[in-house]
């Protein structure tokens, strides 16, 4: 069957959709995916031979200069000469009543906070991809398991939302601590925050030209560098996406819905304070954004992860409160089968 994926998504949330494309190439159907151009390096890491259209919509770009809408509805255009089109993305444009408009046959997938992402996706192709295993998929196997006492670990400081930060203060902290114990750290950033990262590794005592990688489209390069690291330690960001397809990742989660968007990996950790007003009204396409204290990720401090960070492993789906805490859950697992 010829398809095409329409998933114009952010860097993180692409890496998410790789379970549900590699179903569906597996099943022998003919894909096209319908991204955003500033994902098409990674699209082509992943799968060297599907045909990419360059999707740009206004709304979701923040880097690439957005197409304009009359590129963005010619390019929609296109869909009806697919014999299905999969919407792997729902938002206040891609809605059945819009969708309608471009293609006569399409599956779209359900907007939910309860739910994790791929298992969104999962449940939206499954007329034409059946039930498979996410996890399988993504890792080529079983999941990596979570380390008790990693003896190397890296930061990915990086997020493109500047409120889903962490403090660099708490990094500086968490990377003291873990130095302390023994542990080698190194940290990942993006080329905007080169400055940052250097800024976190003097404060932690070590060298920031040999503590700091810059990532970038080198992907191949990016994974070498991750298998000498034990664990990473991320925010909810692309970087923490990435890195979490070759090591295992403890997020830190603030305003956004950890339980739709983490990492995917049944032995990964979140920490979170998963205060009432998460998830934020940054991710709300009508509310403004008031919010002036950042509570839900100023009030996570190094201490907190460090003691996630030894804790016990417990099932998927699991939520554990902090001892000593600032009211800070540990949540184990992010995704299933």
């Amino acid at each position: 069957m010829k398809i095409a994926v329409v998933k114009p998504d952010h860097l993180g949330d692409f890496v998410i959709a790789v379970p549900a494309v590699r179903a569906l190439v597996a099943k022998g159907h003919e894909v096209t995916l319908y991204i955003a151009s500033g994902n098409f390096a990674l699209a082509r890491h992943y799968f060297a031979d599907i045909e990419l259209v360059a999707l740009n919509l206004p709304h979701l770009n923040r880097k690439v200069p957005p197409d304009d809408w009359t590129l963005v509805y010619r390019t929609l255009g296109r869909l009806r000469s697919y014999d299905l089109t999969l919407f792997l993305r729902r938002d206040s444009f891609l809605v059945p009543e819009n969708i309608c408009q471009w293609t006569d046959y399409a599956l779209v997938i359900e907007d939910r906070r309860d739910r994790h992402q791929s298992q969104l996706e999962q449940k939206a192709i499954a007329p034409v991809a059946g039930n498979y295993d996410i996890e399988k998929l993504f890792f080529g196997g079983a999941s990596p398991t979570f380390p008790r006492a990693p003896k190397s670990v890296a930061f990915a400081i990086g997020t493109g939302f500047p409120f889903k930060k962490w403090s660099p203060l708490a990094w500086a902290e968490l990377g003291l601590a873990l130095r302390r114990r023994g542990a080698h750290v190194e940290i990942l950033v993006g080329p905007s925050e080169i400055w940052e990262g250097g800024l976190i590794a003097r404060a932690m005592g070590a060298d920031d030209k040999a503590h700091v990688f810059v990532g970038s489209s080198d992907f191949h390069a990016l994974e070498q560098w991750l298998a000498n690291f034990d664990l990473v330690v991320a925010v909810d960001g692309g970087s923490a996406h990435l890195c979490s397809t070759i090591r295992p990742i403890l997020s830190v989660f603030g305003p956004s819905p950890a339980r739709r968007f983490a990492p995917i990996g049944s032995y990964n950790r979140i920490v979170t304070r998963d205060l009432g007003c998460s998830p934020c009204v940054g991710f709300d396409a009508y509310a403004l954004n008031a919010c002036m204290s950042r509570e839900c990720l100023y009030g996570v401090g190094a201490l907190d992860v460090l003691g996630a960070l030894v804790l016990p492993s417990a099932l998927p789906g699991q939520s554990l409160d902090l001892p000593n805490s600032r009211a800070v859950k540990v949540k184990f697992g992010s995704s299933a089968g």
